[in-house]
This record gives structure tokens, C-alpha cells and sequence, in this order.
């Protein structure tokens, strides 16, 4: 098995970490990688005609649309789902780690995670924008008929954005949805320092001795300080 091969293999398997800052470039050199990438178009390829028939065809709904969708998706393998997943997964991420790497030297190091947050927010809430755009579109073409004496306009779009909510309750781009991204980071962040203290028991023992001994410390000081 040559080294892209098998390099391939693991990627299928998703047990590789996406690549480092120093790796994002404009142009992929990762012979392996870019090797993922084509493998997920070829499979993609044949069904391409389908997909973009249930997208834009217009005779579908939004319901229909998705249904149709998953039914085209399960036509595929687990390796073959797994394979173009994969490849979705690194090209997002590259474009995130792209824009950060613009963006982020304008900041004060301090700053940067959060410019990360922020990058991570905004390509969520697309992906959130972009349904939302597809159930309007949806709704205007099946449920909207303007030649009705009753229709009501305004009725109309609170009906539609009662349908986005129940799809999105936090709305797009909202004050709701950021937070959820940064519980999602300090849940991320607790985790990590979870597992590192784990496998570093004596280094942990050591730690929370010397917070133990700055705390003794502290109440030394205060007891001596006049009331």
C-alpha cells in the first residue's frame, strides 16, 4: 500500500486531524487530500443531474425537497457517504482557517480565539440562512396565492417566519445563536482540560498543591490585615 493510499484509508476512516494553520494555503499539497477530493467528485458526478433537479426544479417543496435528498444520499454507501463527508469537512475547514489567517493579525493575540468564534458563527448561521432562504422560496412558490380576496400578506409572513422558527428557534444570526457557539468552545475547552489532568494525575496533585498553599497564604495575610 503506497503512502497515499494508505493515507486515503485512514481519511475514510476519519481518524486524521485536519491540518495545521501552516498547511492552509490557496492551493492543496497534500497529494492525499487532494486524492480524497477527487474520489468524493467522481462519486458525486452521477449524481449531480438528480441533485440539482430536486434543487431547482421548482416542483418540489421544501419537504419534498429534503425527503428527496436523503433518499438520493442513502443510494450511496456508507464508504462512498463517509468518503464525501470527509472531503466537505476538510474544504469547510480550510476556508475557515483561510479567513482566519486574514483576518486574525489585525488583533492582538489575546483576541484571536475569539476572532475564531466568530469565523465558526458566521459559517453556521450561513448554512442556517441558507434553509431559511429555501423554505421562503418554498412557501412563496406552494403557499402563496395572492389571487385569493382573503389572502392576508401580513398573516402570510408571520405564518412563514413561525415555519423558520420551528426549523430555527434561535433565529439567524442572533444574539442566542453566538452564545450557543461560544458554550459550544467553553464545553470544548473544560473537555480538553478534563482529559489533560487526566492523563497527568501527578502534574494535577502538584498543581492543586501549590493552589492549596497560595489560598493558605492569602488567609495568612488577611488575618493579619487590621480590621
Amino acid at each position: 500500500m503506497n503512502a497515499v493510499s494508505k493515507k486515503l484509508r485512514e481519511l475514510e476512516q476519519n481518524v486524521l486531524e485536519l491540518p495545521e494553520d501552516n498547511e492552509i494555503n490557496l492551493y492543496i499539497r497534500d497529494d492525499a487530500e487532494m486524492a480524497l477530493h477527487e474520489r468524493a467528485h467522481k462519486i458525486k458526478q452521477p449524481l449531480q443531474e438528480t441533485a440539482k433537479d430536486i434543487m431547482f426544479s421548482g416542483k418540489l417543496t421544501f419537504e419534498q425537497q429534503n425527503a428527496r435528498a436523503e433518499e438520493l444520499f442513502k443510494e450511496l454507501s456508507q464508504a462512498e457517504q463517509r468518503i464525501i463527508n470527509e472531503s466537505e469537512k476538510f474544504i469547510r475547514f480550510r476556508l475557515m482557517r483561510l479567513l482566519f489567517k486574514q483576518f486574525s493579525p489585525v488583533f492582538p493575540k489575546v483576541h484571536h480565539s475569539e476572532v475564531w468564534q466568530r469565523i465558526v458563527w458566521f459559517f453556521g448561521e450561513m448554512d442556517t440562512l441558507v434553509i431559511a432562504k429555501a423554505i421562503e422560496d418554498s412557501e412563496w412558490d406552494f403557499n402563496r396565492d395572492e389571487d385569493d380576496p382573503t389572502f392576508d400578506d401580513y398573516a402570510w409572513w408571520s405564518e412563514l417566519e413561525k415555519k423558520i422558527r420551528g426549523y430555527f428557534p434561535d433565529g439567524v444570526f442572533t444574539k442566542e445563536s453566538y452564545e450557543a457557539v461560544e458554550r459550544f468552545f467553553d464545553e470544548k475547552q473544560a473537555q480538553f482540560i478534563r482529559d489533560y489532568w487526566e492523563a497527568h494525575p501527578e502534574e494535577f496533585k502538584d498543581y492543586m498543591e501549590q493552589i492549596d498553599k497560595k489560598l493558605e497564604s492569602l488567609k495568612s495575610k488577611q488575618a493579619t490585615m487590621p480590621k
